[in-house]
């Protein structure tokens, strides 16, 4: 009786002050990892941010993604934590 494979993960660790741009850098590696690696993201496992941090852990399957982004624009770019929630706002270049 084999084990159910666990999906694939990533782990993506970036830093810097300014949480806008983090926002845009994960992204960013979202779109790298779908085109280099072939991993397609589905659901994002753990986030953990701190003031000039953000780490997180990505669920995926390996495969040819659709076409893909060019990447994440900074026009009306927003990340900001309403009621103990964290929200974020980006236009993506397609």
């Amino acid at each position: 009786a084999g084990r159910a494979r666990e999906p694939p993960r990533r782990t993506i660790e970036l830093a810097g002050r300014d949480r806008c741009l983090l926002l845009v850098d994960w992204l960013n590696e979202l779109l790298y990892l779908a085109e280099v690696e072939h991993f397609i993201p589905v659901e994002v496992v753990t986030v953990e941010l701190t003031p000039d941090s953000l780490r997180a852990t990505v669920e995926g399957r390996l495969g040819m993604p659709r076409p893909i982004l060019k990447g994440v624009a900074l026009t009306d770019l927003r990340f900001a934590c309403e009621g103990g929630v964290w929200h974020g706002h980006a236009v993506l270049d397609v």
